[in-house]
């Protein structure tokens, strides 16, 4: 995915969409979004930096045995 967009223009966007999902929510439904949506945001955080510092054998490269 391609990051072209600014940091600003990202967090208007969510203000808005946060602000579009809250209407008409109880506090304790926005708590339980907003604890939903940290998980979520620290699982992919979580899933980035490990990707980044040990990757899977399946993104290393293709290394062949020489032939015999």
């Amino acid at each position: 995915m391609a990051s072209c967009c600014s940091g600003g223009f990202l967090a208007t966007a969510a203000t808005v969409i946060a602000v579009q999902v809250a209407q008409g929510r109880t506090s304790e439904e926005l708590a339980l979004l907003g604890a939903f949506f940290t998980s979520l945001g620290d699982n992919i955080t979580l899933m980035a930096a490990a990707q980044d510092a040990c990757p899977c054998p399946a993104q290393l490269p293709d290394v062949q045995p020489p032939p015999p």
